[in-house]
C-alpha cells in the first residue's frame, strides 16, 4: 500500500509540473501570436501609407518595391501561424495531462473502494470464524459427529413427544445462547450458561451423563472458553504495563520493535502503521506487539508502572512525557519511548513522521518494564527444573520428555510446557474441533512435514520444540512473536507485521507469558 500511494503521489507531482509548463507555454505561444498580428497589421498600414513609385520610376523598381511589401507581409503571417501552432501543441498538451489527471482520481476512487471492501470481507470471514468456533464447541455432540441426519428420529424411529420437547429445548439454549455469554460477560459468571449447554447436550444423549462427567466437561469447556478468548479471562483483563512479559521483554527489544517503524507518518487518532500512528497509539502498539498491554491515551499511560526521578536515571525502553499542545505537567498530551543517550522515537505532529530526535525536558518518566539487569528469558537456555515442570502441571512420566527435547532444540522445558499446557493440558489424545491433534495440538499436514505422530508424546514435544526453535530465531529470539507463530501461523504474523489482533491469538500468547511468569 506504501508503495501504491509513494507512486501515486509521484505521478500527481510531475502532473502538477508539466501542467504547469504547458500553461506557460500556452501563454507564451498566445503572446507570440498576438505580436506576429500586431506586426502583419503594421505591415499592412505602412504598404498603404506609402505612396506609390511616381510614373517616372521605372517598371523593374516598382515589382521590386512591390515584393518586398509582399515578402515582409509572407514573414509576419508564417510567424503568426508558427505561434499559432505552438499555441495548439500548448493546449493538446494541457488537455492530455488533464485527461491522465482524471484517471488517477479514478484510480484513487478505485482502490479506495477495493480497500473498503477488503476490510468488510476480512470482518465477515473474522465474524464467520468466531461463528463457527462457537457453534462446534456448543452443538450437541450428535449434530456434531454426524449433523442432523444423526439426529433422533430423522432416520429411525419417530421422535416421541419427550424426545420432540428435549430437541426443542436444546436448539433454544443453543439460540440464546449468545445473548446469555453477553449477559453473563457483565458478572462473570459463566457457570450457569455452561450448566444450561450441558444439561441440554446431556438430554439428547438421553441423560446418560453423572454428575461428575459433567463437572469434569464444564471444567473443560470453561478453559476452554478462557483460552480461546471467547469469555475473556479475568485474571489478564486490563492489564496494563504488568510484569507478565517483564521477564521476557527488555529495553532493547522495545527499542528495535519501535525503530521497525520509523517513517510511518503521524495521523492524530492512528493506532497502527498502515493507518499512521499519532504519538500514544505508536507507543500502545509498540509495547502491543511485545505482549504488554497500555491504554491509548498518553494522560492514561502516564500513571501505569513506576515512576522514574530524573532522565540521568532513564533507562531504554522508558516512557518521557511532555506537556504538548493539548495537555499539562500533570496531565500530558505527548508521549515517546526513551531510547538512551539522550534521545528518544515518536510520532510527533501532523505532517511529521515516526522519528529519533533529541529528548529534551520531560515532565515525566515511567518505567513499565522491570528495573535493569539483563532479563532472563524463559524461551531459550536451560531446561527448567524438575520443580518448575511439576509446578507447571507436568505429569512426572513426561518430565524427562520435556526435559529431552529442550536439550535437543535449546528451547526452555518451561516454555514447552507451558504450552502443552495451555493447548491440551497435557492430554496426548486430544483432539480439537479445528483437527489439532495430540498433546501439543499440531495439524496433521504440520505433523507429517516434521515427520512426527502428533499422538506420541515424545515426538509430538520434539516436533514442537523444532517448530518453537525456528519461530524464536526468525523473529530474533521474541517470545511473544514466535507463540503468536505457533497459535496463528506465521502468515498470520507477517501479515500484520506482529501479534495478529485475533482475540483468540492475543489471550493464548498472554496466558502462556503469565505462566511462565508465575513459576520464573
Amino acid at each position: 500500500m506504501k508503495r501504491f500511494q509513494f507512486r501515486l503521489a509521484t505521478v500527481l507531482r510531475v502532473r502538477r509540473v508539466e501542467e504547469e509548463r504547458a500553461r506557460g507555454a500556452l501563454a507564451l505561444a498566445n503572446a507570440a501570436r498576438r505580436q506576429a498580428e500586431t506586426e502583419r497589421q503594421r505591415a499592412e498600414e505602412h504598404l498603404a501609407a506609402t505612396p506609390q513609385p511616381a510614373a517616372v520610376v521605372s517598371l523593374a523598381a516598382y515589382r521590386a518595391w512591390r515584393a518586398t511589401g509582399e515578402l515582409r507581409a509572407e514573414r509576419w503571417q508564417a510567424a503568426s501561424q508558427q505561434a499559432s501552432r505552438a499555441a495548439e501543441a500548448a493546449e493538446e498538451r494541457r488537455q492530455a495531462w488533464a485527461r491522465a489527471a482524471t484517471r488517477v482520481a479514478a484510480l484513487e476512487r478505485l482502490e479506495a473502494r477495493r480497500r473498503d471492501a477488503w476490510r468488510q470481507e476480512l470482518f465477515r470471514a473474522e465474524a464467520r470464524e468466531v461463528d463457527d468456533l462457537v457453534t462446534s464447541r456448543f452443538q450437541p455432540e450428535g449434530s456434531r459427529r454426524g449433523g442432523m441426519s444423526s439426529m433422533p428420529g430423522l432416520l429411525g424411529t419417530p421422535l416421541v413427544p419427550a424426545e420432540v420437547s428435549q430437541v426443542q429445548a436444546a436448539t433454544s439454549t443453543l439460540a440464546s445462547l449468545g445473548s446469555s455469554i453477553a449477559q453473563a460477560a457483565q458478572s462473570g459468571n459463566f457457570a450457569g450458561v455452561l450448566d444450561a449447554v450441558l444439561s441440554a447436550e446431556s438430554a439428547l444423549d438421553g441423560g446418560g451423563a453423572t454428575e461428575t462427567s459433567r463437572a469434569s466437561a464444564g471444567g473443560l469447556a470453561t478453559d476452554q472458553l478462557l483460552a480461546g478468548g471467547f469469555l475473556g479471562s479475568p485474571s489478564t483483563a486490563g492489564i496494563a504495563g504488568s510484569s507478565l512479559a517483564g521477564g521476557t521483554v527488555t529495553g532493547s527489544q522495545v527499542v528495535a520493535e519501535a525503530e521497525r517503524f520509523l517513517g510511518v507518518p503521524y495521523r492524530w487518532g492512528g493506532t497502527s502503521p498502515q493507518t499512521g500512528f499519532d504519538c500514544s497509539g505508536f507507543v500502545q502498539y509498540v509495547y502491543g506487539q511485545l505482549g504488554i498491554s497500555l491504554p491509548r491515551t498518553s494522560e492514561e499511560q502516564a500513571q501505569v508502572g513506576t515512576p522514574v526521578s530524573s532522565l540521568a536515571e532513564a533507562e531504554p525502553g522508558d516512557l518521557v512525557f511532555f506537556p504538548g499542545t493539548d495537555g499539562t505537567v500533570s496531565a500530558p498530551g505527548h508521549v515517546g519511548i526513551y531510547l538512551g543517550n539522550g534521545l528518544m522515537i515518536d510520532a510527533p505532529q501532523t505532517g511529521q513522521t515516526v522519528s529519533i530526535q533529541p529528548v529534551g525536558n520531560p515532565v515525566a518518566i515511567r518505567r513499565v518494564l522491570p528495573t535493569s539487569g539483563v532479563a532472563t528469558d524463559p524461551a531459550v537456555g536451560g531446561g527448567g527444573s524438575s520443580g518448575t515442570l511439576a509446578a507447571l502441571g507436568v505429569p512426572p512420566s513426561l518430565v524427562p520428555v520435556f526435559e529431552q527435547a529442550a536439550a535437543q532444540s535449546g528451547v526452555s522445558a518451561s516454555l514447552l510446557a507451558a504450552v502443552a499446557a495451555q493447548e491440551s493440558g497435557f492430554d496426548p489424545s486430544a483432539v480439537s474441533s479445528a483437527g489439532a491433534e495430540g498433546i501439543m495440538q499440531l495439524m496433521p499436514g504440520t505433523a507429517a512435514s516434521l515427520g512426527v505422530d502428533p499422538f506420541n508424546p515424545a515426538e509430538a514435544i520434539s516436533g514442537a520444540a523444532q517448530l518453537l526453535a525456528g519461530y524464536l530465531q526468525t523473529y530474533g529470539g521474541s517470545l511473544p512473536l514466535a507463540l503468536a507463530a505457533y497459535n496463528a501461523g506465521p502468515g498470520a504474523v507477517a501479515q500484520y507485521g506482529g501479534v495478529p489482533p485475533y482475540p483468540q491469538t492475543q489471550s493464548y500468547v498472554t496466558d502462556i507469558l503469565q505462566r511462565l511468569q508465575e513459576v520464573a
